[in-house]
């Protein structure tokens, strides 16, 4: 059951929630502060992988790997030579 989009694939339909939890003082700081040390944790592997695929990008390899247009097979090579380096 999903709605049908322009481009022809069906689009699950999602519906959010929020309810409030009865907590402690404790155990909300606990939360809170494992919750905050989540977002931290997620942000820096974030900023360390889009820090990695701007260097990807920037490099020689890749830039090569961009202008095959007709061997697929050697184009994902090269690609897979330039993730790796």
């Amino acid at each position: 059951m999903g709605i049908k989009k322009a481009s022809g694939k069906t689009k699950t339909l999602e519906f959010v929630t929020e309810i409030t939890l009865v907590v402690s003082a404790k155990d909300e700081r606990v939360l809170s502060s494992r919750f905050e040390a989540g977002r931290q944790l997620y942000n820096a592997c974030l900023g360390e992988a889009m820090r990695r695929l701007s260097l990807v990008k920037q490099s020689k390899l890749y830039q090569s790997a961009r202008k095959i247009k007709s061997n697929k097979k050697e184009r994902q090579k090269s690609f897979a030579n330039a993730n790796a380096a």
